[in-house]
């Protein structure tokens, strides 16, 4: 990936996602990763949007892609490839 051709936020949001998968051994990058880096990004505004839009950014059930585990802080995809 040309990492010139994004912004800077975009840039940190994938390199985290990177992060994350890395860290989860996974070996590539899945929409949890980066939904979990958005998040988790405190100067971010996705957060933010999901509070104005009238739901909890945490609250994974409405997305059909991953589901979070509160207890361990791990995503994962909820129809792995695999």
């Amino acid at each position: 990936m040309n990492f010139d051709k994004i912004t800077q936020k975009c840039g940190e949001t994938i390199r985290g996602a990177q992060e994350i998968a890395k860290r989860e051994s996974n070996s590539s990058i899945e929409c949890a990763h980066i939904l979990l880096a958005l998040l988790s990004d405190s100067e971010g505004l996705f957060p933010e949007l999901c509070a104005k839009a009238g739901f909890d950014a945490w609250d994974f059930s409405m997305f059909d892609m991953c589901k979070f585990d509160a207890e361990t802080g791990r995503v994962t995809d909820r129809n792995p490839r695999y």
